[in-house]
């Protein structure tokens, strides 16, 4: 029965920063036979699902739940799962690894599957899905080795590259600054990983790298990392893999130290409330924000009827809830695409 989940092909929503939609894929010959048996999580009249996200540093991932529950509403709207009500049993992991571990292990216990979880912190639950194969995991998944597991369905599978539309239009703003590019990666595996994927694309499109850097989790100074990469000449900084918390000391410094490269956030940086701890609009001013999944702006709703329909299950299940508030309105520039 769990992995039911998988052949009903079930849609996931999900909004890390904006939102994506996807199918779950078939059953592995890996699943034990029993999980096909198994009635965890269901009763009668409903069908639990467990969401383990990091929702509180910042909302970081709080869309993950909103959108899984969005689609939930929408199912339970139109009659549910065979005559069940699905219900999202969303849970914070607060950023931390051990909480991520503990929270999964109780949704395995108590919810029929995992759902639309979102977090840097998942390589910790995905050693509890390891030891509970017939549990599925329609997530989003950052940890390569939770990726790689039989019972786990990922919307956005990890394929170890990155984008070349946004690296282009980069490349086109500033050709001589691609020769001096900075970066800070926070040192967790989920963030590590896509990082080689994105340098790897970097290189082949000329980006020369002169300041590579992870940071430990517990670090709040960067003024020697600002000082380290000014001195070497950067000229253009990538943070996307670096959770918002961290984007905020990080600008600060800059700032302090009149370091002002172009700088490119990503969905994990970007948080609604960046810029106003960031200091001054003019700290912020003519940042980029690279992000692939701009259509659940909302901007594009006329055009795809998916995206309005989305957009307004995400209300009912979150009422005022914004996948992301530009930032254009308090001094930065948002830049979703090159007609941006």
């Amino acid at each position: 029965m769990r992995l039911a989940v998988a052949g009903m092909a079930m849609v996931v929503g999900t909004v890390g920063a904006c939102g994506a939609i996807s199918t779950a894929a078939s059953a592995s010959s890996k699943i034990p036979s029993s999980a096909f048996s198994d009635h965890t999580g269901i009763t009668s009249k409903q069908v639990t699902v467990g969401n383990v996200s990091t929702l509180s540093i910042g909302g970081l991932f709080k869309g993950a739940a909103v959108g899984t529950e969005a689609y939930a509403d929408y199912v339970n709207s139109i009659g549910g799962i065979n005559g069940r009500k699905i219900k999202v049993d969303s849970s914070d992991d607060g950023y931390s690894g051990a909480t991520n571990k503990q929270k999964t292990q109780a949704d395995v216990v108590n919810d029929f599957a995992m759902v639309g979880s979102f977090s840097l912190q998942d390589n910790f639950g995905g050693q509890v899905l390891a030891k509970n194969p017939g549990v599925p995991n329609v997530s989003v998944t950052l940890d390569p080795a939770t990726n790689k597991l039989a019972n786990t369905y990922s919307p956005v599978p990890l394929a170890g590259g990155w984008e070349t539309g946004s690296l282009t239009y980069f490349k086109q703003q500033d050709p001589s600054g691609i020769k001096k590019v900075g970066t800070l990666v926070a040192n967790q595996p989920s963030a590590t990983s896509a990082w080689n994927g994105q340098k790897a694309v970097m290189k082949k499109l000329g980006y020369k790298i002169i300041y590579d850097n992870t940071f430990a989790v517990s670090q709040t100074d960067f003024t020697s990392n600002i000082i380290a990469m000014k001195n070497a000449g950067v000229k253009m900084l990538f943070i996307e893999q670096s959770p918002s918390m961290f984007a905020v000391p990080v600008i600060e410094a800059m700032d302090a130290q009149n370091f002002h490269p172009m700088v490119i956030l990503g969905a994990s940086t970007y948080s609604n409330d960046l810029i106003s701890k960031a200091g001054p609009p003019s700290a912020t001013n003519g940042m980029y924000l690279e992000q692939n999944m701009s259509l659940y702006l909302g901007t594009d709703k006329a055009a795809i009827p998916a995206v309005a329909q989305f957009l307004k299950w995400v209300q009912v299940a979150s009422p005022g809830f914004s996948p992301i508030s530009s930032p254009c309105t308090a001094g930065c520039r948002l830049n979703c695409s090159p007609k941006d």
